[in-house]
């Protein structure tokens, strides 16, 4: 796996977080078929399109950076799985106390 992979991955998952948290920085106009906006509009009444639409293309691009390298789809994995024993071991020692 080579540096500018593993940049634009973790680029990737700050956008991601920064994105909850809001922040716009260009303005681009998309084209989408009415019954799409509405059905949007109907699952996630509160929440802004623009802000629905880069979180979607911001995940898609995760995911692409991971398939296109596997070696990065094993360090996701890796970090995914020590992220899960860390919760399991929290939730255990909370129920210790």
């Amino acid at each position: 796996m080579n540096t500018t992979t593993l940049t634009d991955y973790q680029y990737l998952q700050d956008l991601s977080t920064s994105l909850s948290l809001g922040g716009k920085k260009r303005r681009v106009q998309i084209v989408m078929p009415e019954k799409l906006v509405q059905l949007i509009d109907k699952v996630f009444p509160n929440v802004d399109r623009s802000t629905l639409v880069s979180q979607a293309f911001t995940d898609l691009l995760l995911h692409k950076h991971r398939i296109v390298d596997p070696v990065l789809e094993d360090w996701v994995s890796e970090e995914q799985y020590n992220a899960d024993e860390m919760e399991t071991y929290l939730i255990e020692r909370e129920k210790d106390v």
